[in-house]
């Protein structure tokens, strides 16, 4: 299963993250979403493609910066 984190610097509470998790909520290959709302970033589990959720991000409104994830690192 693979692992994408984004950085998105303008989400500022719950209402963001409850209006991300709805948003993306029937894409599919979504496994699981995880936020930090201290660190605003959001980490999804599962095959989803990485531009998809980009794009739907952006159409709720945030601006979604894809990090490199450390899954290579040994």
């Amino acid at each position: 299963m693979a692992e994408i984190t984004f950085q998105i610097n303008d989400i500022h509470c719950e209402k963001c993250v409850e209006k991300i998790r709805q948003a993306l909520e029937n894409l599919a290959g979504l496994e699981e979403v995880h936020f930090d709302l201290d660190e605003k970033t959001i980490k999804i589990e599962g095959e989803a493609d990485p531009i998809e959720i980009q794009k739907i991000i952006q159409e709720v409104g945030y601006t979604p910066i894809q990090l490199q994830n450390d899954d290579n690192q040994s």
